[in-house]
């Protein structure tokens, strides 16, 4: 009886376990400077104790960076240039967590690493760009009209995923035009006159791209933009600027009206004295003939 009740127990774990969780990396793209700590993180959902489980973390497939196995980490089997380097903390196994800790990042880390529960064939993948992370806007300003929408481009060199980011636009120095953070638009600090028609897509922040469509501009949009991308540690910054309706004030198009017609009048005054000038001319001519 105890061996039909163990044998319906393992079948009902090996059964279950493989179609019952997944394995979930998020942020899907981390990015940090050299010389930092990183933290890939990763863990099943739902949670359950992975403490006998085995855990292995590879870089761009064939490159190993750290294998827990057998309750313990092997060292063995991890590529050299991560020996010493990466921290899997085991406390945080029971509650279904293997996030691991790279210490002291280069360039050279740079790719995508996979964690993998190879007892049941399931795996995440989290993708690490090492490097300066700029925040590009057209130098150019943009122009349009009263009453039509707009769109501010800006995206991120080099490109990633910035689904798990923090992306702030701003008008001027302190009017919060669009924030998003938290995987959602938060729009506690939102700037009551932009309230409704700011749209940042955020499929589009998938690749890098955090450009905001103003919808219905007035001229009171007029002004400088800013797009940040914000961490705890640091802030990067872009700008670019709005024009709305013509980029001449009124006294500087009457000043350039008055001038050409200025120039219209001086001209004309020139060809009129050039008709006279000839007409004279021809007429001494005439009377010179008329002596000979």
């Amino acid at each position: 009886m105890k061996i039909i009740f163990l044998l319906v127990l393992i079948l009902f774990m090996v059964e279950g376990f493989p179609g019952a969780f997944k394995l979930v990396c998020s942020p899907p793209t981390v990015q940090r400077e050299p010389g930092q700590d990183v933290v890939l993180s990763c863990a099943v959902e739902p949670p359950f104790d992975l403490t006998a489980q085995t855990v292995e973390w590879s870089r761009d497939t064939d490159v190993i960076v750290h294998v827990y196995r057998s309750r313990a980490d092997n060292q063995f089997l991890q590529n050299q240039k991560f020996r010493g380097r990466t921290v899997l903390i085991h406390q945080n196994l029971k509650d279904g967590k293997v996030s691991l800790r790279l210490i002291n990042i280069t360039k050279e880390d740079e790719g995508n690493y996979s964690c993998c529960l190879p007892n049941h064939e399931v795996q995440s993948s989290v993708t690490l760009t090492v490097g300066d992370l700029k925040v590009f806007c057209p130098p150019m300003p943009v122009q349009t009209e009263p009453g039509q929408d707009v769109v501010l481009s800006c995206s991120v060199e080099p490109q990633i995923n910035l689904t798990g980011q923090t992306v702030e636009w701003t008008r001027g120095t302190d009017d919060v035009v669009h924030r998003y953070r938290s995987q959602g638009d938060d729009k506690t600090d939102q700037h009551q006159r932009f309230n409704n028609r700011t749209f940042l897509n955020h499929q589009n922040l998938e690749n890098g791209n955090v450009s905001l469509r103003l919808n219905n501009v007035t001229k009171e949009d007029e002004g400088n933009y800013s797009c940040c991308l914000r961490k705890k540690d640091w802030v990067r910054c872009s700008t670019i600027t709005l024009i709305v309706g013509s980029s001449l004030s009124p006294g500087v198009i009457a000043a350039i009206v008055l001038g050409v017609l200025g120039v219209v009048g001086v001209f004309g005054v020139l060809a009129v004295l050039f008709c006279i000038r000839t007409r004279s001319d021809l007429q001494t001519d005439s009377a010179s003939i008329a002596l000979r």
